[in-house]
């Protein structure tokens, strides 16, 4: 397990000129509008974390995973590994997108709203566990150029389907917008929403552990 982490973390190094260009456009965005605060943790949470699943394509075209499988490394620990490292990589994204949106509120003196910051965060993590649970899988059973196609067209089917959700509900009237609201305010219905989101990473998982027993290197 460890070597395959320090494997990625040397596989990394490639992707250091994006990710310093992440940490510029979150700047960016911050310095032009500090409220834009969800974009700016979706936009750094997200990308690095599904950076793994680049790495899995790195993998396939070097054919790496014929080799791996030839040392004390099992398929499980592998898949483990690239769930792990996603997560990670999303969680320290977050922790510096964080970081910038709390420096520039000092800078320009805004308040902060703890609550609702803690809420975002909450949520991001949550797309970037279904993004992950949904990449992961996908890449192991396509590979290369096709599963991330098909993550791409899947990632834009989950953007464009929020931007419709928001577009409709503007045109329900102010009453619908405050019972819809008074609704998302109930505890459960995020209890639920944790529940389901992390069935759905764990069902991923297990499912990418027996795509990747049957494939074959």
């Amino acid at each position: 397990m460890r070597g395959l982490i320090k494997k990625d973390c040397y596989v990394m190094k490639d992707f250091k000129k994006v990710l310093l260009l992440m940490i510029f456009m979150v700047v960016f965005f911050l310095a032009m509008e500090t409220t834009n605060v969800s974009f700016v943790l979706g936009y750094m949470t997200i990308l690095s974390g599904i950076l793994v699943i680049n790495v899995m394509g790195i993998d396939d075209q070097q054919n790496v995973n014929a080799f791996l499988f030839t040392l004390p490394v099992s398929r499980k620990e592998y898949i483990v590994e690239k769930y792990g490292f996603g997560m990670v990589m999303g969680m320290i994204g977050c922790g510096i997108s964080v970081a910038c949106v709390i420096l520039f509120s000092i800078i320009k003196q805004m308040p902060i709203n703890w609550a609702v910051l803690l809420g975002q965060v909450v949520c991001i993590i949550g797309v970037l566990f279904v993004i992950l649970g949904f990449g992961i899988p996908v890449q192991i059973k396509f590979g290369g150029e096709k599963g991330r196609i098909i993550l791409i067209v899947g990632v834009m089917g989950i953007c464009f389907g929020m931007v419709g959700i928001a577009k409709i509900m503007r045109q329900f009237h102010t009453e619908w917008i405050e019972k819809i609201g008074q609704i998302l305010n109930q505890e459960w219905i995020w209890i639920v929403a944790v529940i389901v989101v992390l069935a759905f990473f764990i069902a991923s998982f297990f499912y990418s552990v027996h795509l990747m027993k049957k494939k074959e290197y």
